[in-house]
């Protein structure tokens, strides 16, 4: 395994759930920053954030949260699950 492998297993990622409960509250922590905290998160999409932040897949992660974040797009994200 050659350094810049090495070195890639060792930074920290840019994104981290810090917290989930029951009530569907997701903190979420960008680049060791302050903890946000998204409202009404089903446990499926709390799932496959944390299955796309075990893939490292950043990029789709935030999508997810930009959507939790925008309130229209939420509504829609939830009824498409009902």
């Amino acid at each position: 395994m050659n350094w810049y492998k090495i070195c890639q297993q060792y930074r920290p990622a840019p994104i981290v759930i810090t917290s989930y409960n029951q009530a569907g509250e997701l903190g979420i922590s960008f680049n060791g920053g302050p903890t946000y905290t998204y409202y009404n998160v089903s446990p499926y999409w709390e799932e496959r954030i944390r299955k796309l932040l075990r893939y490292r897949n950043y990029k789709e992660v935030n999508k997810v949260l930009k959507n939790f974040s925008d309130k229209e797009k939420q509504r829609n994200m939830t009824n498409n699950l009902s």
